[in-house]
């Protein structure tokens, strides 16, 4: 019970640690970025994303280096899940309706689809090895190559910045990146200490509870961007976000460790995540996200949470606790 409450405590600890360096680390590549006049969206996706996904990115690497991919596993198909549902869902039930302009939100909406099912297809022999993640990879460049080609065109960026506003924004951001991967360190310590003394799978681990936990910074920013009025923040934030735990997280701990997958446990979670993707996806073809559909993806979210205890029950891996 005393390690339970230790472990839980450097958990809590290293979570306010993670959401308060990413906040400043995220403000500091907002604020390059708006010095530079590049469009919200384009912001959103291409630097907000991977600074939200940042979490995720360094849980991959210290975990795989740790030989815990299947923690990376679970936490990088949950924060998916969680981006689209508990974020994206409760911004919507928040904001009541989402405008989404086509014109200032230009999500391919195949190629999304083709990145996030590709982990998917690649497990079909029961295992990602280092050349699964190398396309994985390969898939994050394809996509965000194809984004920065096709946004670019569109920009009017600013030529000339200010060196010191460079080397002050610059140094908040590093300062910040250590914290961060401190935080990120800690939080994996405990989380698979956690599991352990749980007798929770760390797959199953990673994408009910860790996900929660590293999708945070992506909360904060979606409740920013509705408040400021920059709601295309918002949106690429999230897609890209998703784009980066499918193929840049995943594909990056395949890489220093594959793993043998547990094909239950991983396609039920992915087709959860396929699920509230293309639903996602689909609200926004309309280019408006409403209230109701908000309630209903924080539905499915709630589903997927029913779903996995089950497994655990099923197990008998919760009964200890109950």
């Amino acid at each position: 019970m005393q390690q339970l409450l230790f472990w839980s405590v450097i958990g809590i600890l290293s979570v306010f640690l993670i959401l308060k360096s990413a906040s400043y680390a995220l403000d500091s590549i907002v604020r390059y970025a708006q010095k530079t006049r590049l469009s919200y969206y384009f912001v959103g996706l291409l630097i907000v994303s991977i600074g939200t996904s940042l979490p995720e990115i360094f849980t991959a690497i210290i975990s795989s280096t740790e030989g815990k991919t299947a923690l990376v596993l679970g936490d990088a198909m949950g924060a998916t899940i969680v981006d689209v549902t508990l974020v994206l869902a409760m911004v919507a039930i928040v904001a009541g309706t989402l405008k989404v302009s086509h014109k200032k939100v230009s999500i391919s909406y195949w190629k999304v689809l083709v990145v996030v099912a590709l982990p998917l297809v690649l497990a079909l022999d029961g295992k990602l090895s280092r050349i699964d993640g190398i396309l994985m990879i390969a898939a994050f460049a394809w996509y965000f190559g194809w984004s920065i080609y096709t946004e670019v065109k569109k920009q009017k960026v600013v030529k000339s910045i200010p060196h010191k506003f460079v080397l002050k924004e610059t140094f908040i951001f590093g300062v910040n990146i250590g914290l961060l991967v401190l935080g990120v360190q800690f939080l994996v310590l405990a989380s698979s200490n956690l599991a352990t003394i749980l007798q929770i799978p760390m797959y199953l681990f990673g994408a009910v509870l860790l996900s929660i936990f590293t999708t945070s910074p992506e909360f904060i920013i979606e409740l920013k961007a509705l408040f400021n009025k920059t709601s295309p923040i918002a949106f690429g934030d999230i897609f890209g976000s998703v784009i980066c735990n499918t193929s840049l997280v995943l594909g990056i701990a395949t890489v220093i460790s594959p793993i043998t997958i547990e094909k239950m446990f991983f396609y039920t979670v992915g087709i959860f995540m396929l699920i509230v993707v293309t639903l996602s996806l689909a609200f926004m073809r309309r280019e408006v996200i409403r209230r109701w559909e908000g309630i209903l993806l924080f539905g499915i979210y709630l589903l997927f949470l029913a779903v996995q205890i089950s497994f655990l029950l099923g197990k008998g891996l919760l009964y200890g606790l109950l």
